[in-house]
């Protein structure tokens, strides 16, 4: 009868012991600018946040962002993006699933729900520098103000990535390149880019520089479908 009672407890004490291998990681940026031509005023402001959980080779992450920006106080951009990867990740590859909700009024589009699959490799690490490739395919929907416009189908979705760190200088840095086009339609893509450069002020804080560029080939009639922004800000950071 015994061993039957320790059966239980030795599954709960393993569980219990195993909570020593789980991390997390929680990041934040605030970044931002303002310009005055003329008395022309536009203010740009994004936030973003990573949370993830690993476990031996699983992670699941959940991310956001979001963006406004206004010009003479009328709102150019007013977007909102949330998204959770798990995925199994390697020394040298990972394996990840996704599913993205999005409402971005600068494309006049009220939803897009995107999810696929993917996986990626690293294909150099030197002391400095890291190089990853990816590919994945997604489906996604979009439903624009305008009901009269349909747009869904899969994308292609490759993506480069190169990153790392001079510890001594207590500086990151990150680049990716992502293109998607529409399987059977190449006109109809998406081409983001995304780079920044970060300076470790402390264990926590950090102050960023960001340049990213979305654009998107098919969109409907008097959105926003260029989009750069060269931002500077704060990082807090916590693994």
């Amino acid at each position: 009868m015994k061993k039957y009672i320790l059966i239980p407890l030795l599954i709960l004490s393993n569980f219990v012991l195993g909570q020593d291998s789980i991390t997390y990681k929680y990041n934040v940026d605030l970044t931002g600018s303002m310009n005055n031509a003329n008395n022309n005023q536009q203010n740009n402001i994004v936030f973003s946040t990573f949370n993830s959980v690993n476990w031996k080779k699983f992670e699941t992450g959940m991310s956001t962002n979001y963006q406004l920006m206004t010009t003479n106080k009328n709102i150019l951009i007013n977007d909102f993006t949330l998204r959770v990867q798990p995925r199994i990740i390697d020394k040298n590859y990972s394996v990840f699933t996704f599913g993205q909700l999005s409402q971005l009024t600068s494309k006049k589009i009220n939803q897009r729900i995107e999810t696929g699959v993917g996986g990626g490799i690293t294909t150099f690490r030197t002391k400095y520098l890291e190089n990853t490739l990816s590919y994945g395919v997604l489906y996604y929907d979009n439903t624009y103000v305008d009901p009269t416009i349909i747009n869904s189908g899969v994308r292609h979705s490759p993506r480069a990535q190169f990153f790392g760190e001079m510890k001594n200088y207590k500086l990151k840095y990150f680049v990716e390149c992502l293109y998607q086009p529409k399987v059977g339609e190449t006109s109809d893509y998406i081409l983001m880019t995304k780079s920044w450069v970060k300076f470790d002020l402390n264990k926590l804080l950090g102050i960023k520089l960001q340049y990213t560029t979305a654009y998107e080939s098919f969109f409907a009639t008097g959105a926003t479908n260029d989009i750069k922004n060269f931002l500077v800000g704060l990082n807090y950071s916590l693994n």
